[in-house]
């Protein structure tokens, strides 16, 4: 009888002192990742990047990165060691590329859309899925670039404002697209920003491009005529030749102008004619008398015109 209380005691002793040591064996079991906690709760959520959140998948563009994170988990028991937990894509296409960011964000990856296509993605622990989501990669296209240039753009000194409207076939980002602009000779047409500026004479082309899509634009600058110089009365002998001087004056100042013109103001017979008057300007007295001569610059708007009084004597 003494013998069998002694075992029970025993027995008992030996099972008290085992089952602190079985806790703090499965405390530092679990604390050090011998044996993985319990997962639940997880949410997937993209925190980095440009997507939109469908009610079944992501949308990301082709060749952008976007952050993706488990979030803040529970795990049971809570003190156990934060466990391996994996993005894999489960299809063989290779549309994403999964790349681990824990580094720079606690429970984080970095999924880039490599190809066109739907991925369908698996939050991993222990080759076992806990989540699954999917990824849907796009290439927005341009299908259409519309390039509007309001003011005029005739003269050095004028100034336009470049307004442009783009379609795509994947709108849904709801971006603004960058429209390149581009001039053919920045010595006549300068482009800064949304701005063109008219800065010297000649022809320029402005060109819009964006994708697969472009638009030109054909000009031809010319200078604001503002007056012309010259002498109102010539003298000449017959059989004598001279040439007619014109000083053609601008606004800005010394910019290249067109020729100017030399015509009769009166309608002659050739043999009724005092001088002869040459395309350039000169002249030859033929016979006594005075002749009016027409001297125009530029053309419409931009015109200049002076009548000049040729005397043969």
């Amino acid at each position: 009888m003494k013998n069998n209380k002694f075992n029970i005691n025993k027995k008992t002793a030996f099972i008290l002192l085992i089952i602190p040591l079985v806790f703090i064996s499965q405390y530092y079991l679990f604390k050090f990742g011998v044996i993985n906690p319990q997962i639940k709760g997880i949410e997937i959520s993209a925190i980095k990047g440009k997507y939109i959140k469908d009610i079944d998948k992501y949308v990301v563009k082709l060749n952008k990165e976007v952050i993706f994170s488990t979030g803040d988990y529970v795990k049971f028991p809570s003190y156990g060691k934060d466990p391996v937990v994996e993005f894999k894509s489960l299809d063989k296409d290779n549309i994403v590329k999964i790349e681990d960011n824990s580094n720079n964000i606690k429970n984080t990856v970095k999924i880039t859309g490599i190809k066109k296509g739907i991925a369908s993605i698996a939050v991993v622990k222990n080759n076992r899925i806990l989540k699954k989501f999917n990824i849907l990669v796009v290439d927005p296209k341009v299908i259409e670039l519309n390039t509007e240039i309001s003011g005029s753009l005739r003269y050095v000194g004028d100034k336009a404002t470049i307004k442009n409207y783009v379609e795509v076939d994947f709108d849904r980002f709801n971006e603004k697209y960058d429209v390149a602009y581009k001039s053919s000779n920045q010595n006549v047409l300068k482009v800064e920003g949304s701005k063109i500026y008219a800065v010297g004479v000649g022809k320029a082309t402005i060109t819009a491009n964006l994708g697969s899509k472009k638009e030109s634009f054909d000009y031809n600058i010319v200078a604001r005529i503002k007056d012309i110089i010259v002498d109102k009365n010539i003298n000449l002998k017959v059989g004598e030749q001279k040439s007619i001087h014109v000083l053609v004056k601008t606004s800005p100042e010394n910019l290249k102008t067109p020729k100017p013109k030399f015509t009769f103001s009166e309608n002659k017979l050739p043999v009724q004619r005092n001088i002869r008057l040459d395309d350039d300007g000169t002249i030859i007295g033929l016979r006594e008398g005075v002749e009016e001569v027409l001297i125009s610059c530029g053309s419409g708007q931009n015109k200049i015109e002076k009548h000049i009084s040729i005397t043969v004597k």
